[in-house]
């Protein structure tokens, strides 16, 4: 197994960049683990109660082999994964506009607090979510 270079700034990637990026540094059944991976959070994105547990069980892994594998291939924490693409899916809705407010989104992508949303936001973008409903 090969390991991402940590230089690397994974958290300026989109997800399809990221995977674009890492095929040479992957092995193939690497990158297929990546893409069940990808699906398997997408499909509980919208889940607040979503956690690396459950993860792990959907996975058909231990919580610590999950943990070991994701770092190792991404860089980041399972539970900074799916918070990765929570902020993504919450990119994404902002910018082709599907609902008109922050709340909405923020519960969309599985977040309860919009405040804690929006301030991360910014965060991982270097905007809040309201500049890009502008």
């Amino acid at each position: 197994m090969k390991y991402l270079p940590l230089e690397w700034d994974v958290k300026l990637l989109s997800t399809n960049q990221f995977i674009e990026q890492i095929k040479e540094a992957t092995s193939l059944q690497d990158l297929e683990w990546l893409k069940h991976l990808e699906a398997t959070v997408k499909e509980n994105i919208s889940d607040s109660s979503y956690t690396v547990d459950i993860l792990a069980v959907q996975m058909a892994m231990s919580r610590s082999l999950i943990y070991r594998k994701v770092k190792a291939l991404t860089g980041l924490t399972p539970n900074n994964y799916i918070n990765q693409a929570r902020y993504e899916q919450a990119r994404y809705y902002l910018e082709s506009k599907q609902f008109a407010n922050i709340k909405t989104i923020a519960y969309e992508v599985g977040f309860k607090d919009e405040k804690y949303f929006a301030r991360n936001f910014k965060k991982r973008f270097g905007k809040y979510p309201s500049e890009f409903l502008k």
